[in-house]
């Protein structure tokens, strides 16, 4: 779980940064960042994953970071619409 705790932190950074760059709101979206990559191997292990469930575990987590990559983009292009 340590391993997950600290790549849920670096993909926190990694989001809150590009939510800056996108003149979105850094900590909202830093911590939807770390709550979906932690959130998924966290539910999984809870259900009774086990060590042959492992890339499911992984995929689910980045799976859900792509969906989050997908949401921040719309959503800056909605804002930037907005801004016109």
């Amino acid at each position: 779980m340590e391993c997950v705790a600290v790549m849920a932190c670096s993909s926190a950074l990694i989001f809150a940064r590009l939510a800056d760059m996108q003149d979105l709101n850094p900590f909202v979206w830093g911590f939807l960042a770390m709550v979906v990559y932690a959130g998924a191997p966290s539910y999984l292990i809870w259900r009774g994953a086990s060590v042959m469930d492992a890339p499911i575990v992984w995929i689910s987590s980045f799976g859900g970071l792509f969906v989050l990559l997908v949401v921040q983009s719309i959503v800056a292009a909605i804002r930037r619409k907005g801004n016109r």
